[in-house]
């Protein structure tokens, strides 16, 4: 078994890879195509405009995208923006908490892709 605690608590990769029927190579592959960066501008565009629908929606997505890569700070994070939209409550506070999330969380998938693509 491998270790990946090293990237806890952003990146669960035994929890994301034992989703695909523990297919290490198609996990790696699945989080070089994941379209974060669309999907977090999509989120961050749907708070701009104040559109609480369209914030539910991305968010949504997002947070299904998350869990289903093993991302549970993202998927945590999502899905407490999808709650409050759908409560009607104010996001705008939560943009620099995600883009400060999303910082932190992109070199850490890029490693895990670099370290474990080899392995």
């Amino acid at each position: 078994m491998d270790n990946y605690a090293s990237y806890l608590p952003h990146i669960n990769a035994e929890e994301g890879i034992k989703r695909i029927m523990n297919n290490k190579k198609l996990y790696i592959s699945m989080l070089t195509r994941f379209k974060l960066d669309e999907m977090v501008a999509a989120l961050l565009d749907a708070i701009t405009a104040n559109d609480a629908e369209k914030v539910v929606f991305a968010a949504h997505a997002l947070k299904g995208a998350a869990g289903n890569l093993g991302l549970p700070t993202l998927q945590d994070y999502a899905g407490t923006l999808e709650q409050l939209a759908k409560e009607a409550k104010d996001v705008t506070d939560m943009v620099a908490g995600l883009e400060a999330l999303v910082g932190e969380l992109k070199p850490l998938m890029a490693a895990f892709v670099r370290d474990e693509a080899g392995g």
